[in-house]
Parts: structure tokens; sequence; C-alpha cells
């Protein structure tokens, strides 16, 4: 195992180095960065507890302290940063140290009185109990689950809110976020069934959960160095959400537009009019053949704001724009399974051709507009 803890140890340090010495650097680097190198100095500690090197080194559990309070907010805070590259650091987001903070506190008087002289485990079986110390304890092992659940929600919210600003989901592509935390959920699952049970004295299977946790997180970082070395913009300086919606004008504070239809003053003329040249500019121009249009190049052909449009999209026609752009694209696929001569052609072919670039998303939204699926479709035009 010994061995192992040192091969993830390297695979950490690897690509933290990778993201430090990145040309053209963002803040979102740094986070990443910081949150390989904790993983790193985890390893390492875990490493030298096997093999002995860390007897008599009392000091060193404070790599565990500050692993475990520490890494869920770097996760947080990365994931927050890539969703708002314009945000910048302010002194609300020192609440993020808080639970080392605390630990930090709550463990003084054994920081600065006994470590030197007594083990970590000497001092917690002596303190056996001591409700303070349980506190203490609970935000050392369990702040990085909330922060694993926070950091989820932000990226179902962020989701949810996307479809008002690109037609395709090469832009709201989230893989690469959904990877890196759902992968370190596992690895707190499997830490967190292995606490709650073996405080019963249960074995799951008769499986210590410990050692397989640990083995996956080792294989979480490898994955997570693969799948981002083969992603342009995670490694490497090109980076692909250069072209989304954090380069929206208005969205300076790196928050998404903000939608107050509520305080809106927009006249009903000005939605008509706004509505009536963005149908002619769709159905005359048809940009949504271009896989990658997004609500800003419709906005400025149309000659108003991404606000305004949003607005007239959400209220005026009830729909997202990701919806409203795909339903154009929908009507154009249905047209073209309908002649003759397109029967022989794959009816991907024909979807790329109509502006989808991704196969899931244009079966789904076929199913969701049609009410059947695209095979279905041609199949009943054929026997008709």
């Amino acid at each position: 195992m010994a061995s192992m803890f040192l091969v993830g140890f390297f695979q950490s340090l690897f690509f933290s180095l990778l993201l430090f010495l990145k040309r053209g650097k963002s803040s979102k680097d740094y986070w990443l960065a910081f949150f390989f190198l904790n993983l790193c100095l985890q390893f390492f500690f875990l490493h030298s507890l096997k093999t002995g090197f860390a007897e008599g080194k009392n000091y060193m559990i404070l790599f565990d302290m500050i692993h475990w309070t520490l890494i869920g907010p770097l996760l947080f805070q990365y994931v927050r940063q890539v969703i708002h590259p314009n945000r910048q650091l302010r002194r609300a987001d020192l609440v993020h140290l808080l639970p080392l903070a605390l630990v930090l506190l709550i463990y003084g008087d054994y920081i600065l009185t006994k470590m030197g002289s007594m083990p970590y485990e000497e001092y917690a079986d002596n303190h056996r109990g001591n409700p303070t110390l349980f506190f203490g304890g609970m935000v050392w092992g369990f702040s990085c689950v909330l922060y694993y659940l926070l950091t989820t929600i932000m990226i179902y919210r962020h989701r949810s809110r996307m479809a008002n600003y690109f037609s395709s989901p090469r832009h709201v592509g989230l893989k690469w976020l959904n990877y890196l935390t759902q992968g370190f959920g596992l690895f707190l699952l499997l830490e967190v069934l292995q606490i709650v049970l073996s405080a019963r004295g249960i074995q799951l299977f008769g499986i210590n959960l410990v050692g397989y946790s640990w083995i996956v997180l080792i294989l979480y970082v490898f994955a997570m160095g693969l799948i981002g070395l083969s992603q342009p913009g995670i490694f490497t300086r090109f980076d692909p959400a250069d072209q989304s919606v954090h380069a929206i004008p208005g969205n300076l504070q790196g928050n998404l537009v903000t939608i107050k239809y509520l305080r809106s003053k927009l006249p009903d003329e000005e939605k008509s009019a706004i509505l009536n040249r963005l149908q002619t500019f769709m159905e005359k121009d048809k940009p949504w053949l271009d896989c990658e249009l997004d609500i800003k190049t419709v906005a400025d052909a149309v000659g108003t704001s991404i606000h305004k449009l949003s607005q007239v999209i959400n209220q005026s026609l009830n729909k997202s724009y990701y919806d409203f752009v795909n339903e154009y694209r929908i009507g154009e696929v249905k047209k073209q399974l309908q002649e003759s001569r397109n029967r022989n052609l794959k009816i991907i072919a024909v979807a790329y051709d109509c502006g989808f670039n991704s196969k899931s998303a244009f079966y789904e939204v076929f199913k969701k507009s049609v009410g059947q699926t695209p095979s279905e479709f041609r199949k009943q035009i054929m026997a008709g």
C-alpha cells in the first residue's frame, strides 16, 4: 500500500506542477493546482505513516488537518472560478478558511504544548468524550462533505441556467467539472461509510473500506489527469471557455447575467419589435445552422441586448434560448427526413447538417419536441 501512496504522490505532484508551469495561467488554474498539491501532501503523509517515516514526527498530523479542511474549499473555489472566471477574491471568501481555523483553534492545546512529546492518537485517547474535541473532529473529518454538496449544487444550478444562453451543449459541457466533483464524492462516500460502519464494528462484506477508498483516490487522480490532458484549457493554454457565457458583456462580476424580469421596464411595443426582428432573422438567415450559435451573436444581429433578448424569448415565447433555437433545427431535420433524396442518409448526418453537434443532445431534443425518436419518425414517413 505504501508504494501506491507514493504513486499517488508523484501523480498529484506532476499535475500540480503542470498547472503552476502552464502558460497564460488564470486564477482557476491556481485553485486546481492547489487542489492537486493538497492531495500530493496527503499522499506523502499516508506514505510516511505506512513506512514509519512519520514515527516521532508528530507535527505531520498537521498535514492531515490541512488536507481534510482545505480539500473541499479548494474544489469549491476551482469550480466556482470555472463557472465565473471574472470573479475576484473578496474578504467574504475568507469564510472558507473557517474549517481549518476551527480545527487549529480546537486542537491548539495539543499543537502548542503537547505535539512535541505526545502522538496525536494518545492525546485523542486521553480526551475521548470531550465535546469540544468531538466538534473539532467533525469539522476536521466532515467539512469536506459539506463542500462537496455545495459544489454539486453549484454545478447543477449552473447547468440549468446555461440553457438561456447557448443553443448547443458544447458550451454547456460540464463533464470535466462533474468528473472532478463526483469522482471525489465517490472517495468521500467510501470514507464516510468506513467511519460509520467501523464505529459500529461492522465491515461491509468483510472489506476494509479505508484501504479501498484510498485506492479509489489514487485512481481518481490518474483519471482526472488523463481527462484533463485530453481537454484543451485544463493543463494547456487554450481555454474553450473564452467563447462561453463568461465572455458575454455585462458579466463583469463573473456571474451569469441576472434576469430580473419583475423589475424590467421593457415596454410591450419593444418586446414585439424585438420578437419580430428575431423571428425574421432566424427564418431568413438561418443562423441556427451554426452549432456554435450563442445568444450574444443573435442579440447583436437583432440589435438588442442579451438581457432583453433573453427576456423576450422567456416571456413572450415561454421558452429557453436553447429550446428556441433547437426548435428551428428540429423543424429542418423533419423537413430533410421527409425528402426522398435523403432517405439513404444517416439520421445523425442530417442532424449535424441542421446545426446539432451532439448525437445524445439531438436525440433528446427530438424526442422531447416530436414525441418519438428520429428512427420512429422516419419509419412513420416511409410507411405513409
